[in-house]
C-alpha cells in the first residue's frame, strides 16, 4: 500500500498550500495576461514607433516642375498631416497607459485581497460570535 505524507492527508494544509502557493501563481499569470492584452490592444509600442509619421500615411506629392505656391501647399498639408498623426497617437498612447495603470491597480487590489481573505474570514467569524453574546 502506498504511503501518504502528512501534508497529503490534511485537507486544511492542502487548502493553505493551494491558496497561498498555487493560486497566487495562477493569479499573477492572469494579471500579466491582462497587462499584455491592454498594451497590445492599444498598440502602444507600434504607436510609439510610428509617432512622427503622417496620419494614415496621408501625404500629397508635388507634380512636375517647380512652383513656390504648390511647394508651400504640399509642405503645409504634409506637416499638418504629421501633426495630426502625432496628436492622435499621443491621445491613444496616453489613454492606453492610463488604462494600463488602472489594470495594474485592479490586479494589485485583487491579489492583495486574495491573500488577506482567509484571515478576514476567520476574524469576521469570531467577531460575529462575539457580537452575538
Amino acid at each position: 500500500m502506498k504511503e501518504y505524507s502528512f501534508l497529503s492527508r490534511n485537507t486544511f494544509l492542502l487548502y493553505l498550500t493551494w491558496h497561498y502557493k498555487d493560486a497566487p501563481m495562477k493569479l499573477l499569470g492572469i494579471w500579466k495576461n491582462f497587462l499584455k492584452f491592454n498594451f497590445r490592444f492599444f498598440s502602444i509600442s507600434f504607436l510609439a514607433r510610428t509617432y512622427f509619421l503622417p496620419w494614415k500615411r496621408i501625404v500629397v506629392h508635388r507634380g512636375r516642375g517647380f512652383s513656390i505656391k504648390e511647394f508651400f501647399e504640399v509642405s503645409v498639408f504634409n506637416l499638418f498631416s504629421r501633426f495630426m498623426g502625432m496628436f492622435l497617437r499621443a491621445i491613444l498612447i496616453i489613454a492606453g497607459l492610463i488604462i494600463e495603470f488602472f489594470v495594474f491597480l485592479g490586479g494589485l487590489f485583487i491579489f492583495i485581497l486574495w491573500l488577506i481573505l482567509p484571515p478576514l474570514l476567520v476574524v469576521g467569524f469570531f467577531m460575529g460570535i462575539i457580537l452575538l453574546f
